[in-house]
């Protein structure tokens, strides 16, 4: 255990002064996704006033994430605010929306918010994740086939490789993970944890060239996942 807790501090450590010290570079968002889970509220709202939007965004929405775990409505309500106000029709607002129906599902307060999630972002995939986590069935196959179709139609590849953040997160038990591929390649999806170690390979396998999606449902224990494409 000692041994354990010594290691997760010092990846902790390591994730910090990569965003800290490479705030512009993609080492710290690389960080900032592995070390997520483990950041605390002090430092994320730190993050927030980086002159940097990726940076800003992502700690904003580490920090519902980290609200929405503690059942922290109170938190989770000032931001929503705040971020419905400063960034209107952005993903932060997605997920400030998103935490504010999860934390208001026992009052049934959370009609309202999935009403303003529905007008706002119809066509988002978080959105329609969290109708189904509500309950109501979605037409999977249709929004895939209505996203492909616009990718076809817009007549546009990726011009470099990206893994993007998962929808939703927090999740349970169903995330989808999306990566664009410039080029037909060989991959790897690997989930590991804080320390590095893997936990279990979702993909390897080569994949063609454009924007790939999959879904995944993934059980853990006590466990934090993290996601990593190689």
């Amino acid at each position: 255990m000692l041994i354990k807790r010594l290691n997760y501090q010092k990846a902790l450590k390591i994730y910090k002064r990569l965003i800290d010290e490479h705030p512009d570079n993609d080492l710290a968002k690389n960080a900032l996704v592995r070390a997520k889970a483990y950041l605390d509220n002090s430092y994320l709202l730190c993050l927030i006033d980086s002159p940097l939007n990726d940076i800003r965004s992502f700690a904003r929405i580490a920090l519902l994430s980290n609200y929405v775990k503690e059942n922290n409505i109170s938190a989770v309500s000032e931001m929503y605010d705040i971020i419905s106000r400063d960034f209107p029709g952005s993903p932060d607002e997605a997920h400030a929306l998103f935490s504010m129906i999860m934390l208001n599902l026992n009052n049934g307060q959370h009609h309202s918010y999935l009403d303003i999630m529905q007008t706002k972002f119809p066509d988002m995939e978080l959105t329609l994740h969290t109708r189904e986590l509500l309950g109501e069935k979605v037409d999977w196959e249709t929004f895939r086939k209505k996203s492909l179709s616009n990718e076809q139609n817009n007549n546009a590849m990726p011009n470099k490789f990206m893994l993007h953040q998962n929808f939703p997160n927090p999740f349970n038990p169903l995330t989808t993970i999306e990566f664009d591929l410039p080029e037909m390649a060989d991959i790897s999806l690997i989930i590991y944890d804080i320390n590095g170690r893997e936990i279990v390979k979702l993909i390897s396998a080569s994949a063609p060239a454009g924007y790939i999606i999959k879904l995944y449902g993934i059980v853990w224990t006590n466990t934090v996942i993290m996601l990593q494409a190689a």
